[in-house]
């Protein structure tokens, strides 16, 4: 097929000045890539490194284990590297080199493929491609990528493009990017505000009746409730990747996330959707101090992850329901059957929710440790302690105003301390929450989160309105639209 340079109308992005150069040269024959990372000319560098490990999968990978053919280059000319199976994921070249190639398998981690490399497109999650030389971590990098499938192919790529080139602020930025180019690729957006979302179909996207449109409504309903959760985002456009038949699962990155489907119904899928995106403010503004600057040589631990997914897990829940996709009572049973569920697992009676989160690493999975997940324990938390805090403030707090603390204290900072979870939630719910919040997340106890809901109204079963007080409606409702509670009790 003809091979040219990709050119896409992204918006441009004011001149940087870069430090390195990468180009992708996929091989659909092969399924593999050749990559090539070129520093600034007078720039050089004697150590080169593959990521352990990318964010928002928690696990080491160690993706130097899957490129080969690795040559380094001084001013064109060849020059010797040491590589040891110490560290997988380094390669030292005493002389030093200004230019990398490598050949990159396909690879996927936990929830998302790295590199996909098929007849009618390549998608490409930076983590498992791109490497980095040594001190030019922090400058803006530039990507290109050979077209391999002729005219008419399309890109969709978070990165804006300048001089026919995808520019990446900094080496985070460019592997939290993901980039699909091909002639599967179908786009829809909606506006919100001064804010756009899009929804990027992909995969089998062309061959089944997948309406991006829709797809892009639902996307922005999750956005919408987000903004009046937080008051803020942090983007201007954002993307959600629908990979129609790729694996399951959902990926989130800075300003995107990648989910696959197998429905071309979005509302079937309003969980993860809601999910994902909640991520870009519960991960990645709202963070722990190890989750970014990354040092992707090593495990960032937190033993807060019940929180950055778990209470992510819980706000999905409570947010689709806000925007209308849930009824309260349908919520409410859900989450009650979630805390039966985790009450009456072998995992929870073992392993703590920070110690499921902490050690994390030392399993494969990304889901939590010692058989206890932190996505079912921190959104039983979660709610359990969104509840508690309504109850003993008497409606003036909630968990949302830990989020919108967090939020304020993490955006453009260097992420939370483990301990300031929470500080925040003591200080939101008073006294007593501090020994339900370490008996829950640092203990054993059994989450009752049918404990506080005399406080609003709600029978056991999940059912509501019989014999509620005006008080217990108005605190129902503060929770179930996100509205100030309007009762005296």
């Amino acid at each position: 097929m003809a091979r040219t340079s990709l050119t896409c109308g992204i918006a441009a992005l004011s001149a940087l000045a870069t430090a390195a150069h990468y180009h992708v040269d996929p091989d659909v024959a092969s399924k593999t890539a050749k990559v090539t990372l070129t520093l600034d000319q007078g720039q050089t560098s004697t150590a080169f490194h593959m990521p352990a490990w990318l964010p928002g999968d928690y696990e080491l990978f160690h993706y130097g284990k899957k490129i080969s053919e690795v040559s380094f280059l001084r001013d064109g000319q060849p020059v010797p590297s040491q590589h040891t199976d110490t560290d997988p994921d380094l390669w030292t070249v005493p002389s030093g080199a200004d230019s990398v190639s490598y050949r990159v398998v396909e690879s996927r981690g936990n929830f998302s493929p790295n590199l996909r490399i098929r007849s009618d497109e390549v998608f490409i999650n930076g983590g498992g491609v791109f490497g980095w030389f040594d001190g030019h971590q922090r400058e803006s990098q530039k990507l290109t990528v050979t077209n391999v499938y002729g005219p008419g192919a399309r890109a969709a790529t978070p990165l804006p493009m300048v001089a026919g080139k995808w520019v990446a602020k900094d080496y985070d930025h460019l592997l939290d990017s993901p980039f699909v180019f091909g002639m599967t690729v179908k786009t829809a957006q909606v506006k919100l505000g001064s804010r756009t979302v899009i929804a990027v179909g992909y995969g089998l996207a062309t061959r089944i009746p997948a309406d991006m449109s829709a797809f892009a409504k639902t996307g922005a309903m999750a956005a919408e409730q987000t903004l009046k959760l937080v008051g803020d985002l942090p983007w201007q456009e954002y993307r959600f990747y629908f990979d129609f038949g790729g694996g399951g699962g959902g990926l989130e990155h800075l300003e995107a996330t990648r989910i696959g489907t197998g429905t071309s119904d979005p509302r079937q899928m309003a969980g993860i959707i809601f999910h994902e995106f909640f991520h870009c403010v519960n991960v990645k503004t709202v963070r722990a101090q190890p989750l970014g600057p990354f040092d992707y040589t090593k495990a960032a631990k937190t033993s807060t992850l019940w929180w950055l997914e778990g209470v992510t897990d819980y706000y999905a829940d409570v947010l689709a329901m806000r925007a209308g996709l849930s009824t309260p009572e349908q919520t409410l049973q859900g989450l009650f059957n979630s805390c039966d569920s985790l009450n009456r697992s072998t995992g929870a009676q073992k392993v703590t929710a920070s110690e499921a989160s902490l050690k994390v690493w030392d399993v494969r999975g990304s889901f939590g440790y010692g058989g206890l997940s932190y996505y079912s324990k921190g959104a039983v938390v979660g709610h359990a302690l969104d509840w508690a805090i309504r109850a003993e403030s008497q409606g003036k707090h909630s968990l949302d105003d830990v989020v919108r603390q967090l939020y304020k204290e993490c955006h453009g900072g260097p992420g939370y301390k483990d301990t300031r979870i929470r500080e925040l939630v003591v200080q939101y719910g008073g006294p007593k929450l501090g020994p339900l919040y370490d008996s829950w997340v640092d203990g054993l106890a059994m989450v009752d989160c049918r404990l506080e809901a005399g406080a609003f109204g709600v029978e056991l079963d999940g059912t509501i309105g019989r014999g509620q007080t005006p008080s217990e409606a108005a605190m129902l409702r503060s929770w179930s639209q996100g509205v100030a509670y309007s009762g005296s009790r």
